[in-house]
């Protein structure tokens, strides 16, 4: 497959996950923005007492001191299992255009054994991937990826959240009003 191809699969890809995500927002109620009523449920977060999030501000988020509590031990492994996790996603969608349109992927991600492995972290998972994410000029399926752990390491689903960044800043609110 040459290069050509292969941008425009990407392209497809990116359009369905756009109209992917459409389609879940419109399957939900409308929110307004108050934390309080944009988390399923009304659930707290279920971090333990060990992990504060003192790096997020009214601010914004103090770069330096997020990069400085994180073990990079944890952000390599965590890096290196979702990276490796997009780029098997990746393959299949070219081998297999059915795995997109038929949304074998999400299935795909949440059984694949790096998505648990990071799981399995628990908390020590929570800021190396919110760096991820926060450092990242992009927002694809490996920031989703990263999203979507964190919603379940934390018990954190928000039904509205469009792309990694908007999730970023739905979890600052949740964060600086808690």
């Amino acid at each position: 497959m040459n290069r050509k191809n292969a941008l425009f699969i990407e392209i497809i890809f990116a359009f369905l996950l756009v109209i992917w995500g459409y389609v879940l927002l419109s399957s939900k109620s409308v929110n307004s923005n108050k934390p309080s009523e944009i988390f399923k449920d009304n659930r707290e977060l279920r971090i333990d007492d060990d992990i504060t999030w003192d790096e997020i501000t009214i601010s914004g988020v103090d770069e330096e001191r997020l990069i400085k509590n994180i073990n990079t031990s944890d952000l390599e492994r965590i890096a290196s299992l979702l990276q490796g996790l997009t780029s098997e996603i990746g393959e299949r969608e070219r081998e297999d255009y059915q795995f997109v349109l038929e949304g074998k992927w999400y299935r795909y991600i949440l059984e694949s054994e790096q998505f648990k492995k990071v799981l399995r972290m628990g908390n020590k998972a929570l800021k190396p991937l919110y760096l991820i994410v926060y450092k990242s000029s992009s927002q694809g399926l490996y920031e989703y990826i990263c999203c979507m752990a964190m919603e379940r390491i934390t018990n954190y689903e928000i039904g509205n959240w469009i792309n990694s960044k908007n999730f970023l800043e739905l979890f600052n609110n949740y964060i600086l009003n808690h």
